[in-house]
């Protein structure tokens, strides 16, 4: 009996402190014998014990059980495959006269099954999302034979905490997460008796990526004079990665200078040392587990000598008043209040009023690529009251333009033909007059100086003379040299690259002169006129000048 107390008593102990170690084998629709789990333990040895008995019995419900199936083991181990399930044991021992020892207390032991194989999401998987908040997610496992539903856990790989955490009874299931994060998962068997198989390994993490990040738009520098590149900051955008490169003319191929991730800032600062010429920049911004936006580019030229910050204001100012497009549209409207005189000396008449006029100008110029020279054709069309009617004049530029900067003013010099219409009144009784235009044409020269306040702001005075050599009288005489000119001062403001505004005042002078039909050449003549006399025409006025220069 003392042997077969210390068994019982050593069995005890064991059983308290036993661990057992369960292997995994491949699961399939059924439990099959080749599916059967490892269960192994193993207890003290008793002294004088040359056998041990070990009953095995499985229970199949709450109250049902199997036959008991026992083992008989020389060692104090055991070491068999069983299917899985919940079991009762107990184990006694045998002395060398065969005499059984008491049976142990009897514990039991879940030989769980085996956990699904997990099909989808992979390990390592990249799913891309569409939305930048939430995208649903299908989880999909094999099945277990004997399973009734699945325990499916879904944990944040970052912190570690459960996000999701149900049972199915499906062997999929589809979860709405939040995206730009990493997750791994496992799923769980459950028997209709609400026994769970052994919990799945987590091992399989997925990253759900956010949707797609906007591109950044590079910002082109104003200046050739480059000290910083910039871009916008798309929402959602965490850093940057860009890459700065540089024309070789010779080999006529871009190489790369400079490259690197930017950390929350969204600039750049561009190294002075870095010779002039043509650079290329390519910016992509990017989050964690977000998906990068695509490339933005961009292309610039750099200033090719001193960029100390002295040249680079005066470089700046001169900037200020360059459109970027070769090509530019003219669109004027000068308002005009002027003393309109006429002098007809074969009527021996002569007239002056102050009217109200205006004068349209449109026109068209191209100032040649890396070259101070180009071209501008102008086109006008003027209107004033006379005796209360609407009379239109037009008129026509063509000018040769050279530009030249003096420090940071803008000089402009142009010259060409110009062709120009006048309306002459001949009064033909008290109270009506009769108007008929005096054309005009010749040379014409003129000067802008323009001096920048600012970027955006600056002044310009501008002068013009234009001398009328030929054209046509309205009696059919010769027309006699005759000096026209404009002077004004104008505001600019800069709308845009391409766009520049000025509004100002210009004061103008339009004559016309030409000879007088004498009347002592025709007997039958009506003319008050002599020989050498010569009728006049001129309008004086000061005007408000819109003016819009707009390149393309």
């Amino acid at each position: 009996m003392k042997r077969t107390s210390a068994f019982i008593r050593n069995v005890i102990a064991i059983l308290i402190g036993m661990s057992f170690v369960v292997f995994c084998v491949n699961s399939e629709a059924q439990i099959k014998k080749s599916e059967k789990r490892r269960l192994f333990f193993e207890w003290e040895e008793v002294e004088g014990a040359k056998l041990y008995q070990v009953e095995l019995t499985k229970l199949i419900g709450k109250d049902k059980k199997k036959k008991p199936v026992i083992f008989k083991r020389k060692k104090p181990t055991f070491d068999a495959k069983v299917s899985p399930g919940k079991y009762l044991i107990r184990m006694r021992s045998f002395d060398s006269r065969s005499v059984p020892g008491d049976w142990s207390e009897t514990f039991d032991v879940v030989v769980k099954v085996l956990p699904p194989k997990k099909i989808y999401p992979t390990k390592a998987l990249k799913i891309k999302s569409k939305d930048s908040e939430e995208e649903d997610v299908v989880f999909k496992w094999s099945k277990v034979g004997g399973a009734k539903d699945y325990r499916l856990e879904i944990v944040d790989s970052k912190s570690g905490n459960s996000v999701f955490n149900e049972v199915v009874d499906e062997l999929e299931k589809e979860v709405e997460l939040p995206v730009a994060a990493s997750y791994d998962w496992r799923v769980t068997a459950i028997y209709k008796d609400g026994t769970e198989g052994e919990m799945g390994e987590l091992g399989t993490p997925f990253v759900l990526l956010g949707e797609k990040l906007d591109k950044p738009d590079i910002e082109k520098p104003d200046t050739d004079f480059v000290r910083e590149l910039k871009w916008s900051k798309p929402d959602r955008a965490g850093y940057y990665s860009y890459h700065l490169f540089k024309l070789n003319k010779k080999r006529k191929k871009w190489e790369l200078i400079e490259k690197g991730p930017v950390e929350k800032s969204n600039e750049i600062a561009f190294n002075e040392k870095y010779s002039g010429g043509k650079y290329r920049l390519k910016v992509k911004a990017h989050a964690d587990n977000v998906i990068s936006s695509d490339l933005a580019k961009m292309e610039f030229k750099v200033y090719d000598g001193d960029r100390s910050p002295a040249a680079a204001y005066r470089h700046e100012m001169r900037e200020s008043m360059e459109k970027e497009a070769n090509a530019y549209f003219v669109a004027s409207y000068l308002l005009s209040s002027v003393e309109y005189t006429s002098v007809i000396k074969e009527l021996d008449k002569s007239s002056s009023t102050d009217v109200v006029g205006g004068t349209g100008r449109l026109g068209l110029g191209y100032f040649f690529e890396d070259s101070s020279w180009g071209t501008l054709l102008i086109a006008d069309l003027s209107g004033v009251v006379i005796g209360g009617k609407n009379y239109t004049y037009s008129a026509a530029e063509l000018h040769g333009s050279w530009r030249t900067y003096w420090g940071i003013s803008q000089v402009r010099i142009s010259g060409g033909l110009f062709y120009k219409e006048l309306p002459a009144t001949i009064p033909s009784d008290v109270d009506e007059v009769e108007v008929e235009n005096v054309n005009l044409y010749g040379p014409h020269l003129g000067f802008d100086i323009w001096y920048p306040l600012s970027r955006s702001f600056g002044i310009q005075f501008n002068t013009r003379f234009y001398v009328g050599l030929d054209g046509e009288a309205p009696n059919d005489e010769s027309i006699v040299p005759s000096l026209s000119y404009q002077a004004g001062v104008l505001g600019s403001l800069r709308l845009s690259q391409n766009v520049m505004g000025f509004l100002g005042y210009a004061y103008r002078l339009d004559s016309a002169t030409f000879d007088a039909r004498a009347g002592s050449n025709s007997p039958d003549s009506d003319s008050f006129a002599e020989d050498g006399d010569q009728d006049e025409v001129s309008i004086e006025g000061h005007y408000l000048n819109l003016f819009l220069e707009w390149g393309f």
